[in-house]
């Protein structure tokens, strides 16, 4: 196998990989451009631009452009993983459930390709969801999103996937919505820092007396936070020997008010704090609201997370709830497990 001269830097924003290209090493190549595409969360590849380098002859621009071939290819390929792996682990709950041994007859097989045509929707999702919502369906469906086609493709493709990453840090969102109303906000610590509700510095003793100032309080972690995770409550009975732990546990949270929610939540399940959450698409300069849910805890939890065991009720056009609600597994509720 002859090697050519020149060496192609692949680019994935931390991540470099420096591969020589040859006639028999596409699998190679594949290999280090899927390995990269991974360590970042499966995000785009792209090669170097012609401009970075000096090409000595035709023979090299034709490697550089074979180059980006499979670079795409290898992003399809890094997607379509990822579609797989996050379809694996999102139905993980679902296999204990009363509806795990799903599955779509013949009819429905050829009614999903028809609407969904190769983009590959998983069967198993399209069993579940018809299975679950049969009785207030009243039949096969097909236009049911699965969770991997809609958090790895349609995600990306209806916004700007860089820009949502200023998202993913909560400690901004006072920033970001400054004027929209949400929970009071005691002590944050942003990469380390202590601060304030308007990110002035504190000491920790400060960062102290703040929350003890309060009857009660609810610490939440601020990156990579989601579901429930990490969430943890603290109130003055507790003392400050609770309190300390909860300040030094990591470097990115923030301590808030514990909200009081309105009585009509409330009368749900007044342990925890029921979310009413909307799904919206902004398409072509039009606003459409896709589904309305609200979520209600269960038993002694205080949140609402489905992950915390909590469950899920659709909102119907007119503010009234649908009949049925749901956990994770799929099981149906026709009223609140507590009553």
């Amino acid at each position: 196998t002859k090697w050519c001269k020149n060496i192609c830097h692949v680019r994935n924003n931390h991540y470099l990989c420096i591969v020589k290209v040859t006639k028999r090493t596409h699998r190679i190549i594949g290999f280090c451009l899927c390995r990269a595409l991974w360590c970042e969360r499966w995000g785009p590849a792209h090669i170097c631009s012609m401009d970075d380098y000096v090409f000595d002859s035709k023979r090299n621009r034709k490697w550089f452009h074979r180059l980006n071939q499979v670079a795409k290819s290898v992003s399809y390929l890094a997607t379509f993983m990822r579609r797989r792996f996050l379809a694996r682990e999102d139905f993980k709950p679902k296999n204990d459930g009363p509806y795990a041994g799903a599955r779509l007859t013949k009819a429905q097989k050829a009614a999903v390709r028809q609407m969904w045509g190769r983009t590959g929707v998983n069967g198993k999702w399209m069993a579940f969801y018809n299975a679950v919502k049969r009785e207030e369906v009243g039949g096969f469906d097909a236009r049911y999103v699965p969770l991997d086609l809609q958090n790895c493709i349609m995600y990306d493709w209806f916004n700007n996937a860089e820009a949502t990453r200023v998202l993913a840090d909560k400690n901004l969102f006072d920033m970001l919505f400054h004027d929209a109303r949400q929970p009071k906000t005691i002590v944050r610590r942003l990469y380390g820092r202590y601060m304030d509700d308007r990110y002035a510095a504190l000491t920790f003793e400060e960062a102290v007396r703040r929350c003890r100032e309060q009857k009660s309080v609810i610490v939440k972690p601020t990156v990579k936070a989601s579901s429930g995770v990490g969430i943890v409550f603290w109130s003055e009975e507790e003392g400050e020997e609770a309190l300390l732990p909860l300040l030094k546990r990591g470097d990115n949270f923030v301590v808030q008010e514990v909200v009081r929610q309105h009585p009509a939540l409330a009368a749900l399940h007044k342990e925890s704090m029921n979310t009413i959450r909307m799904m919206t698409c902004y398409f072509e300069g039009e606003m459409s609201v896709l589904s309305s849910i609200v979520r209600i805890g269960v038993g002694s939890a205080r949140v609402d997370n489905a992950s915390r065991g909590g469950i899920i009720c659709g909102i119907k056009e007119d503010g009234s709830l649908r009949k049925y609600a749901y956990n994770l597994s799929g099981d149906t509720f026709e009223r609140h497990p507590q009553g």
